[in-house]
């Protein structure tokens, strides 16, 4: 019976730790991906960094050791799967040190002593680790409602891909009214956009707003763009050109996103003023 007890109570250990280092793998996983990161490199750090961070609690390794353990596996196996050693690194101290010995018993005497003189020695040393910072912004609050998690992260891909670190999102999903009010600005400006037919015959009616508007009614809003569509559906976003630092870059990584459906740019054969993108949502 002693036995059966002890070998229940290893198993649930080893389940417990085994459900910790997932948790920690993911998020730094999820944490990297929205940073345009690798997230599978990430998962793999991360719960490799928990994992040492739970053996070394398991043999009574002083807190400053584990924390040292946990940063060098999350920055050698961040390597390893191609990551940034610095990122790992720093996921897997803060692993260490939030996750693990944040929660360690009271150390003794001795213990208390031999970390002490480890924060003496490390004290010398200081490590600087940030991760890229990939900034969206909307240049109305209220875009920000019709812009999915998902495609933020989407965009963030390419962003990270073409070197871009802050673009503007100036226009998504719109009503008939604020479609008419765009299409009216943009002949008003003399800017050109390449409409389909049912936006042809909107343009038509320029410059009267109020026939405008009807004409979008008559044809049908979404076949007059896509910027009218069910936004649950389909993200369709436009990102102003000003905002981007490396504009040739950014249409370059566009087109290469497989999560991205069409691209229309000053660089594609519409010539679109904007980088035009549409994102489905699965």
């Amino acid at each position: 019976m002693e036995l059966e007890n002890c070998s229940k109570g290893a198993a649930a250990t080893l389940g417990n730790e085994l459900l910790r280092a997932g948790a920690h793998g993911l998020a730094s996983g999820v944490v990297s991906a929205l940073d345009g990161g690798n997230f599978a490199g990430a998962f793999v750090s991360g719960a490799a960094a928990s994992g040492i961070g739970s053996y070394a609690q398991s043999v009574n390794m002083n807190s400053g050791l584990m924390v040292a353990s946990t940063t060098v596996m999350g920055g050698v196996v961040a390597w390893s799967t191609g990551g940034d050693f610095l990122q790992g690194a720093v996921q897997g101290m803060n692993i260490g040190f939030l996750n693990h010995a944040m929660h360690d018993d009271p150390p003794s005497v001795s213990t208390q002593q031999e970390d002490q003189n480890l924060q003496n020695m490390l004290s010398e040393v200081v490590v600087i680790g940030k991760a890229p910072a990939y900034v969206v912004k909307f240049a109305n609050p209220n875009f920000a409602q019709r812009v999915s998690l998902y495609s933020i992260s989407v965009i963030k891909i390419s962003m990270a891909e073409a070197g871009v670190h802050s673009v503007t999102i100036s226009s998504t999903a719109r009503t008939p009214e604020e479609q008419v009010n765009a299409m009216y600005n943009n002949l008003k400006n003399k800017l050109t956009c390449n409409y389909a037919p049912a936006g042809r015959a909107v343009i038509s009616r320029y410059p009267d707003k109020q026939e405008m508007l009807k004409e979008v009614y008559r044809q049908e809003p979404s076949k007059v763009s896509k910027h009218c569509a069910d936004y649950r559906q389909l993200n369709v976003i436009d990102i102003a050109p000003s905002s981007v630092s490396n504009k040739a870059a950014f249409h370059r990584a566009l087109l290469n996103n497989s999560k991205i459906s069409r691209v229309l740019d000053p660089w594609t054969p519409s010539k679109d003023p904007v980088f035009h993108i549409e994102i489905p949502q699965h």
